[in-house]
Order: C-alpha cells, then structure tokens, then sequence
C-alpha cells in the first residue's frame, strides 16, 4: 500500500516521484499552439524571462518547455486559456476551431440597396475614389458594395450614409421601393 502525504483540504495524494497522466487530445492541441506561439515570440527576440513574465510562470519553466518541448501534460486546461489568453490567441485557435466564417449570402435587399447606395453617390457627385477618402473605406470595398459583390456593414452603411448626406432609413425605403418594382 502506497505512503500518502495529507494535502490542504483534506484531500490526499500518494506519494510518488511522477504522476501518471491520462493523455487528452483536446489539452495536446491547445498545448501545441500556445508552444507555438510561445517559440515564434522567443524566435523574434523575447527573452524567456519576458514570456515567463507574461504567462505568470518561473523562467526555468519556459525553459524546459523550449527545451525538452513538455509541460502541457500536466498543465490545467484553466492555465493554459491563462495562457492563450497573455499570449492573445484566440480561444477557436487554441481549440483548433476554424475561424474562417461562411461568407453571408446576398440577398435581394441587397443587391436593391447597392443599386440606391450607387445611385445615391452619383447624386452627390462623389466619385468611387472621393467616396473613398471620405468613408475611409477603400475603393475596393465600395466597389465590391456597389456591385452587390459583398453585404455591406453597418458601419460601411453608416459612413456612405454620412458621405452621401442621406439618412439609412431613405436609402432603406428606396431599396424596398425598387424590389417592389421588379417583382411586379
């Protein structure tokens, strides 16, 4: 029977050199990109006091994990979204999520409204390349936008709407008004 050592609490642990720990592929793979990133930062000149500084962790510790490319075995998975957390990974990447979201679809409203965004900025005299410097939108994106090629944002809509001098609702009633239109 095995020696155990009284732990705060309560709880006991038994007394032994190493523990034995149950490999998780979900701690491996979160493991594996926050040493990734831990190498790309010490490869770009932080010291691995810095990045010990960082995660809230001895220097001697990051030095093993670099060296014999260990430590996520038995670290919690609460560390290490500490962690992904100091080292600005997002939480998809750490669980190797894809973070690529489906392109929204373009619907009738607005392909109508790109037709009255267009149209409104011909009104106003203001060319793609105007409309550009004064929305701080490239005039990619307003192209893209003005041919229905991708959904506009709000905050794209917001400042056409202000570069235009004409209110979103306006510009809303006139896409409807131009549906209605066509399906008749």
């Amino acid at each position: 029977m095995k020696q155990s050592k009284k732990l705060t609490h309560g709880y006991s642990k038994p007394l032994s050199k190493e523990r034995m720990v149950k490999y998780d592929p979900e701690n491996a793979q979160a493991w594996a990109v926050i040493m990734d990133k831990i190498r790309q930062e010490y490869a770009a000149g932080s010291t691995q006091l810095s990045i010990a500084k960082k995660l809230g962790v001895t220097k001697v510790a990051v030095s093993r994990w670099l060296s014999e490319d260990r430590g996520g075995e038995r670290t919690t998975f609460g560390d290490m979204l500490r962690y992904a957390k100091a080292l600005h990974i997002p939480y998809a990447e750490l669980m190797g999520v894809p973070h690529s979201i489906p392109p929204l679809e373009i619907t009738c409203f607005d392909k109508a409204l790109a037709t009255v965004l267009k149209q409104a900025s011909e009104d106003a005299d203001l060319s793609v390349s105007n409309l550009a410097k004064k929305t701080g939108l490239t005039e990619s994106q307003i192209s893209n936008i003005f041919t229905a090629q991708t959904p506009i944002t709000g905050a794209a809509l917001h400042n056409i709407c202000s570069a235009v001098e004409v209110g979103a609702s306006i510009l809303f009633k006139k896409a409807d008004k131009l549906i209605q239109t066509e399906t008749k």
